[in-house]
C-alpha cells in the first residue's frame, strides 16, 4: 500500500490506495519525463495517468497543459472519460473541482495562459487547464503555449509530427515553473507496439540514466516515510517538525528529478492482485504464443516478414474525420459516431462491401477514389448476434448516405452462397434484412457461383499491391480509425507451409469468442474476398511472363 497525499485548498485529507509496482515505480520516481509500456491490463489509467495528471495540475497550478490522441474522436471518447474516472476515484469531483467544456465560474483561479477557447477543454479550480490536442487536427495545438503532454495508446502517434509539430509547444511560463521538475515533461504510455512503427519509444530507453533513477527512487523512499510518520503522528510539536523535514526533502527531490527520464515495462502479471490469475489464464487459453507474448508478457512481436500481409505498413493508413461534424459535440455530449463525421466517404457514391459469414460475421466497407482503393470502414458482430444484427449496424452508421447511392455491392467467399434456410443463402439473407429495413438500399450480390480461391494466390496478390510497383494496381490505404480490428487482423495475421504450399494461419480463429476482433484472421478474410474479386483479373496468367520476383514461402 502506498498513501497519496494529494493537496487542493478544498481537500487535504489522505486516501489509501493499492498501487502494483509499475504504478508505484511511476509515482515514487515522478520523472520529467516519463515513457510506461505496459501490457494488456497493467493498470496504467487509474494508476499512472490520473495521478500523475493530478501531481502536474496540483504542482503547477495555473499551468497550461496538453492531452495528445492520434485522432481528436479518441481523444474526445476515450481519453478523456477515463482520465476523468481517474480522477472520480481520486475524489475529484466535476463540477466542484473541475469544469469542462465552459468558461470557469469567477470563483476558479484565472491561468497564466488567458485564452477564450474553452471548448474542448477541462479547468480546474487552481487555474490549472488540459487542452485536447489530436495529430490529425494540426489546428489544435496552434498557439498553445503548454508546460506538459500526456497521452494513452501513443504507440498509434507518428513520432515525426510529434516532434515538429508538439514538442515545441512545450515552452512558456519558465519564470513560474522552471524549475519545477515537471516542467516541459512528458507522460506516456502504451501497451505493446509494432516495432515497424513505434520504434522512438523503445528509443527513449537509451537516453535514462540509470544511476539518476536509482538515486531518485532511495530519495523518495525516505520522503515517503517521512510522509508515513506525518499521517501517524499526534502531538503539534511532531507534526510541525515534520512538515518542515518534509518540505525540506520536497525541494531536494525536485532538483534530483529535473532532466529525468524514466522509461519502464511490465508485463500483465503485474496487477496480479488486481485481476487475478483466472483473468491471466483466460488470456493465455484465448491467445497463441505469439500474441500472447506480446500483449501480455510485453514481449517484443517479431518480424512481419513471413506474414501473411508482408509489406503493409504505416503509408497504407490514414485518418480522415469531418471536424466540422464533431465540432457540434462538447466533452459533454454522447457523441454520435457514423458517416458524417467520414472526410473520406463520398456519400453520392456506391459502397463496396466484402463479407465473411460465422460466429464473427465480419464487413469491410470500401469504395474507389481514382487510384486508391480505400478501406472506409470495419463492421462486425458476434454470437449470439445475426446476421441481422450486421445489417442494421451498416444501415445506422451509413443512415445518410445520398439515397440514390444507397446500392452496396457484397461480395463474399463460397459459404454466403450456402443455404440458411430453405428460402435464403447467407448473402442472400443480408441482403433481405439490409432491404426489408425501408430504407432505400439495394444489395447486389456479385459473388454468385463463387469458388474456392487459393491463399498462396490471395497472398501473391496482396504483395504485388503492397509494393506499389505495378500501376495497374491500386493503391491500398485503410482509414484506421475506423478499421482498428481489421488492422490488427491484418497486421497479425501469419503463414504456415505446408504440402499445398503457403497458407493464412487461421488457428487464431479458435480464441475465446470476445477475442476474435482484434487477434484473429477472421475480420482479415472480409477484405480478401473483395480485393481478391476486384483486382485478381490484373494477375498474370498461368504460363505468361512477368517481372514479379516475391517470395511465396
Amino acid at each position: 500500500m502506498l498513501n497519496l497525499k494529494m493537496y487542493d485548498r478544498c481537500m487535504t485529507d489522505s486516501i489509501q490506495q493499492y498501487l502494483n509496482i509499475a504504478q508505484q515505480r511511476a509515482l515514487l520516481i515522478d520523472p520529467q519525463i516519463y515513457i510506461g509500456v505496459l501490457a494488456r491490463g497493467a493498470g496504467k489509467s487509474f494508476g499512472i495517468l490520473a495521478p500523475r495528471a493530478t501531481n502536474i495540475l496540483f504542482g503547477m497550478p495555473r499551468g497550461s497543459f496538453g492531452l495528445i490522441s492520434d485522432t481528436y474522436v479518441n481523444a474526445l471518447t476515450k481519453i478523456v472519460p477515463t482520465l476523468i474516472q481517474g480522477w472520480e476515484h481520486f475524489k475529484y469531483f466535476e463540477g466542484f473541482h473541475f469544469v469542462r467544456d465552459q468558461k470557469p465560474p469567477d470563483s476558479f483561479e484565472k491561468p497564466l495562459f488567458r485564452t477564450n477557447r474553452y471548448k474542448h477543454t477541462i479547468t480546474w479550480r487552481n487555474g490549472s487547464v488540459f487542452y485536447l490536442i489530436s495529430q490529425d487536427r494540426p489546428g489544435t495545438a496552434n498557439g498553445l503555449s503548454l508546460q506538459h503532454l500526456m497521452g494513452d495508446e501513443v504507440k498509434f502517434l507518428d513520432f515525426n509530427k510529434l516532434r515538429t509539430e508538439l514538442f515545441p509547444t512545450l515552452r512558456g511560463e519558465r519564470e513560474h515553473f522552471g524549475r519545477h521538475h515537471l516542467y516541459r515533461g512528458m507522460t506516456f504510455t502504451s501497451d505493446m507496439p509494432n516495432i515497424e512503427d513505434s520504434e522512438w519509444l523503445f528509443q527513449m530507453e537509451q537516453k535514462m540514466d540509470p544511476e539518476q533513477i536509482k538515486f531518485i527512487l532511495a530519495a523518495s523512499l525516505e520522503h515517503e516515510k517521512l510522509k508515513l510518520r506525518r499521517l501517524q503522528a499526534t502531538d503539534k510539536l511532531t507534526i510541525t517538525r515534520l512538515d518542515k523535514k518534509i518540505e525540506v526533502w520536497q525541494r531536494e527531490l525536485s532538483k534530483l528529478r529535473q532532466k529525468s527520464i524514466y522509461f519502464d515495462q511490465a508485463s500483465s502479471f503485474i496487477n496480479i492482485q488486481v485481476n487475478g490469475l483466472d483473468y491471466l489464464d483466460d488470456l493465455q487459453r484465448s491467445m497463441d504464443f505469439r500474441e500472447f507474448m506480446m500483449s501480455c508478457l510485453n514481449i517484443k512481436p517479431d518480424s512481419t516478414e513471413q506474414m501473411f500481409y508482408s509489406g503493409l505498413g504505416t503509408k497504407h493508413f490514414y485518418t480522415a474525420y469531418d471536424y466540422d461534424h464533431y465540432d457540434g459535440y462538447s466533452l459533454l455530449d454522447q457523441i454520435s459516431i457514423d458517416s458524417r463525421g467520414d472526410k473520406d466517404c463520398d456519400r453520392h457514391k456506391l459502397l463496396l462491401g466484402g463479407l465473411d459469414f460465422g460466429t464473427m460475421n465480419s464487413l469491410t466497407v470500401a469504395q474507389e477514389h481514382g487510384k486508391e482503393f480505400r478501406v472506409l470502414k470495419f463492421i462486425y458482430t458476434l454470437d449470439p448476434a445475426i446476421i441481422k444484427d450486421l445489417a442494421r449496424k451498416f444501415a445506422d452508421y451509413y443512415r445518410t448516405h445520398d439515397g440514390k447511392a444507397k446500392v452496396l455491392r457484397l461480395y463474399y467467399d463460397r459459404a454466403g452462397n450456402a443455404r440458411r434456410n430453405e428460402k435464403y443463402t447467407l448473402a442472400e439473407q443480408f441482403k433481405h434484412d439490409l432491404e426489408s429495413f425501408g430504407e432505400g438500399w439495394r444489395v447486389d450480390l456479385m459473388s454468385i457461383g463463387q469458388s474456392n480461391v487459393a491463399h498462396a494466390s490471395k497472398r501473391l496478390l496482396w504483395q504485388i499491391i503492397l509494393q506499389e510497383k505495378d500501376p495497374r494496381f491500386p493503391y491500398f490505404r485503410m482509414n484506421e480509425a475506423n478499421c482498428r480490428e481489421l488492422k490488427s487482423s491484418m497486421q497479425l495475421s501469419p503463414v504456415i507451409i505446408g504440402k499445398d504450399g503457403v497458407k493464412k494461419d487461421k488457428r487464431s480463429e479458435r480464441k475465446r469468442l470476445e477475442d476474435l476482433p482484434m487477434y484473429s484472421t477472421n475480420a482479415s478474410d472480409s477484405v480478401d474476398y473483395l480485393c481478391w474479386s476486384l483486382y485478381h483479373h490484373l494477375l498474370p496468367r498461368s504460363g505468361q511472363s512477368s517481372y514479379y520476383d516475391i517470395s511465396m514461402g
